[in-house]
């Protein structure tokens, strides 16, 4: 049996006028770079919010990180100049350095505990970054408690996360004494457990050393996390 719990919500922020005024004055940035899903759609709830559209980025390039934020960013109307399959910050770096961004301004909008790498990656490329927060990301309620019934008083086989975010919240719960650990975790790799190993990419590193870290699937893409679940079956 498969059980799917959400473990993040996205939240508006407080004050969107830092943002609607990047966006009203997008031509000032060569680039736009877009780490997830969330931040596309953020992005294109924003133009409409201040009466503007897709073409407002018409002379701006766009790069997106992973294949899932590519076709959300299609799904608009615009085909990304520059993508990397894999949802790895550094793998999208490596790409941009065949691309001379030396001195270009670049705006990349992402959730509120957005890594920094990918900004600091493209300052050592030479670019000037402006890193907004485009959105929060939050613990549903209710997660806890779900967490906390799935896990008593049968044990979990297998758990597969997709963001570090989850993870997070999946270990601000406190279980109960009786409940046992996941035999196997897996997910993509920013959503790695981390058992004192270095993981593959810049992921928080999150220990619990009960827990085994399985699986770690190089390509955020629902057909990858499936392939290495089943495994485990």
């Amino acid at each position: 049996a498969v059980v799917e719990v959400p473990a993040i919500e996205v939240g508006a922020i407080g004050d969107y006028s830092e943002f609607d005024e990047a966006l009203q004055n997008i031509d000032r940035y060569q680039w736009v770079v877009l780490a997830s899903y969330n931040a596309v759609a953020v992005l294109f709830d924003r133009l409409k919010t201040i009466r503007h559209d897709a073409r407002s980025l018409g002379n701006t390039k766009v790069a997106a990180v992973g294949a899932a934020t590519a076709d959300a960013l299609r799904d608009h109307g615009i085909t990304p100049d520059l993508v990397h399959d894999t949802y790895s910050r550094r793998s999208l770096l490596d790409a941009f350095k065949g691309v001379s961004i030396s001195g270009l301004k670049v705006l990349i909008p992402q959730a509120d505990i957005g890594l920094v790498s990918l900004r600091e990656g493209l300052e050592e490329l030479g670019a000037s970054v402006h890193r907004l927060t485009a959105y929060r990301t939050l613990k549903p309620r209710g997660s806890s408690s779900e967490f906390k019934r799935l896990f008593k008083p049968d044990p979990i086989d297998v758990v597969l996360f997709t963001s570090s975010s989850a993870v997070q919240n999946f270990l601000s719960t406190s279980m109960p004494s009786e409940s046992r650990a996941p035999r196997s975790v897996g997910g993509t790799p920013h959503a790695s457990y981390s058992n004192g190993n270095s993981p593959p990419t810049p992921t928080p590193k999150i220990r619990r050393p009960s827990v085994r870290r399985s699986s770690v699937d190089t390509c955020f893409a629902t057909g990858a996390m499936l392939r290495s679940g089943s495994k485990y079956t």
